[in-house]
């Protein structure tokens, strides 16, 4: 569907921690609806924020290493 739109998806990251952090970045993940991230809209279950094989939308924070 967003590819027919001009918009493919090219790319995604099943681990963004473990990639930033060969970057020389240390993260964190939240989503939407757990205690940092939860502004009484989000209504669907949480899932654990790393649970393998279940599509994730991650809000990620890093900081660069020195």
């Amino acid at each position: 569907m967003q590819a027919s739109a001009g918009a493919p998806w090219v790319g995604t990251l099943d681990n963004p921690i473990e990639y930033l952090a060969d970057l020389g970045w240390q993260a964190t993940l939240t989503q939407a609806g757990q205690p940092d991230a939860h502004y009484g809209r989000w209504t669907l279950p949480i899932l654990p924020t790393q649970m393998p094989g279940i599509p994730h939308n991650w809000f990620v924070t890093a900081q660069k290493q020195p």
